[in-house]
């Protein structure tokens, strides 16, 4: 979930090897980068984010202002939003974090994360041209991309099954391990030595191998397409057609696997992180949009307000019954890329799914309030190394910095449009802080106030930060506000539900007055490829849970050890 299009960044450079200062860009070149655009068009200089007015990319002494008042900001994150004995948010389950990290790497692949390029120019661009499709699993197709999938047959005639790893063997259990981990594979290094350490994650978005928990997330969706796979017509070998029928069972499982994830991320993801009324007004028949229908993702998403992620992430985790509490920074190092010769993943680290979902009792652990306010184990300078010369909280400080260099909408500018686009919603939400600009400026100068010595700020960095507050630190903080960091507020929302439900229109599950029922639409999908619905098997799958209930069942994975769910 960093600027290179969701999840953690995977190298970095060092703090040396960093651009200290931002050089200036034409205005605007962030709205023309290939796969980008800005939420409801081009805003004009005017309704652009700006740090008293100015520019912040419009010169290097305007940069420069930018970085030394985003890393005050970034400090703030550490102080602590709530007084609370604990920050878990019961209502949506840690397993979401990176339910929508996965979902992030879904809709946007940067060529590199906008905060260290420090340039929209240097060839940023999105290469997602289709969203919420599956791509990062399936990645171009076994042609395109085959190192994810297992050969079919000797003759290598086709692939069409995901690959799997085995997991560290045991060592009082001499059977083979279960294959739980993503296929890893060594390569020489770059002097031509063999090296031993599994150094090379086989799946179509590396991203997919930042840290145990999602490359483990990426390891169900393998499993659930392959348990499709398992239910439809077997292919003949000796056939003349094998390689034609092998590709049509693979087409018809993976448009079965993204149905059952438009599902879910429909009728609970979205139903989870979105504001009640907005998600209403999302789903009700004949629902309309308020952005623009054209290609590319709005950097008002990619870069400001689907960053409300990061600040679910716990310190630490119970991966599974059996283990201790494990810190974040574990997970972080356990990757193909960081620390291959941890790899592959024992036991301590093979999720048990209902710790991080609903799936009946003990109940699972929570993600974090959704507010200012990021784990500290974010802080690892190892991990996440130093961007620039600033000293400050660098994964907040990245996000900020993005942000500030992607020339977005100023949150006024944004209430502004949106109001005059959908008078009626402003009507309805008059009193919301996305629409009453005056409890805005003073709501954050309250808390900017009572966090001041934590970033050392100015009366004068109060106010510009009132007055015009970046775009990802406000979706936090009106989140925090307005439902207690539950789930996002007004234009949090809005962002989101835009992009998320504009993608799952093009979907088979969307129709003209709402979305169809899962069962339905795969004996539609069934009946496309063969003369019988091989599909009836598949449950109305609507959450998380039954997803994983589901591949658990067809997988044979409900007894096995380590625990499955």
């Amino acid at each position: 979930m960093t600027g290179h299009g969701g999840g953690f960044a995977r190298t970095a450079p060092s703090a040396g090897a960093a651009a200290e200062v931002v050089a200036p860009r034409p205005p605007g070149a962030l709205a023309s980068a290939p796969g980008f655009r800005h939420f409801l068009g081009d805003p004009t200089p005017a309704q652009r984010f700006a740090i008293d007015g100015q520019d912040p990319t419009a010169s290097l002494v305007n940069a420069d202002a930018l970085r030394k008042l985003m890393g005050r900001l970034a400090e703030v994150y550490t102080a602590g939003y709530w007084n609370q004995d604990t920050r878990d948010n019961q209502a949506i389950p840690a397993g979401y974090t990176y339910l929508m990290q996965f979902m992030a790497h879904d809709l946007v692949q940067s060529s590199m994360p906008l905060s260290i390029v420090q340039d929209g120019t240097a060839g940023l661009r999105n290469e997602r041209t289709s969203r919420l499709l599956l791509d990062v699993v399936y990645g171009n197709g076994p042609d395109g991309c085959p190192f994810p999938y297992t050969v079919d047959d000797p003759s290598d005639r086709s692939r069409t099954k995901l690959r799997l790893g085995r997991m560290r063997p045991i060592p009082a259990n001499p059977a083979p391990a279960p294959f739980r981990d993503l296929a890893r594979a060594a390569t020489p290094d770059a002097t031509g030595e063999d090296v031993n350490e599994l150094t090379e994650a086989l799946v179509a978005d590396p991203r997919n191998d930042d840290h145990a928990i999602i490359s483990q997330l990426t390891t169900v969706f393998h499993t659930l397409h392959n348990s499709i796979m398992d239910m439809l017509p077997p292919t003949d070998p000796a056939s003349p057609s094998f390689t034609r029928d092998s590709y049509r069972r693979f087409h018809c499982a993976r448009e079965a696997a993204t149905l059952i994830y438009h599902s879910v991320i429909r009728r609970d993801v979205l139903k989870r992180i979105l504001d009640d009324g907005i998600y209403a007004a999302y789903t009700a028949p004949g629902a309309k949009f308020i952005d623009e229908d054209s290609p590319g993702l709005p950097m008002e998403f990619a870069c400001g307000a689907y960053r409300f992620g990061h600040a679910m992430i716990r310190n630490t985790y119970h991966i599974n019954a059996a283990g201790a509490e494990l810190e974040v920074k574990e997970a972080l190092a356990r990757s193909s890329a960081r620390r291959p010769e941890l790899l592959p993943l024992d036991t301590a680290w093979i999720v048990q799914w209902s710790r991080f979902f609903e799936m009946g009792d003990p109940p699972p652990q929570y993600s974090q309030l959704i507010g200012p306010q990021y784990s500290r184990e974010l802080r690892n300078l190892d991990l996440f190394p130093q961007v620039d010369a600033t000293a400050s909280f660098i994964f907040v400080y990245r996000d900020l910095m993005s942000a500030g260099l992607s020339g977005l909408w100023s949150v006024n500018a944004l209430a502004d449009e949106i109001a005059r686009r959908n008078p009626d919603l402003a009507r309805n939400y008059a009193h919301t802080l996305l629409f009453d600009a005056a409890a805005r400026r003073t709501a954050i100068t309250d808390w900017l106030t009572k966090v001041r010595d934590n970033g050392g700020f100015t009366d004068d960095d109060i106010r510009l930060l009132a007055a015009d507050p970046p775009l990802p630190f406000f979706v936090l903080f009106e989140a925090a506000v307005e439902a207690k960091g539950a789930h996002l507020g007004l234009l949090g929302s809005i962002i989101v539900a835009e992009v998320m439900f504009r993608a799952l229109s093009k979907g088979r599950l969307a129709q003209q007055n709402g979305p169809a029922p899962l069962q339905p639409a795969l004996r539609l999908l069934c009946r496309a490829f063969y003369d019988a619905d091989h599909l009836a098997d598949i449950p109305e799958i609507e959450d998380m849970p039954g997803l994983i209930g589901f591949t658990a069942d067809a997988a044979k994975l409900r007894t096995v050890v380590p625990a499955f769910v």
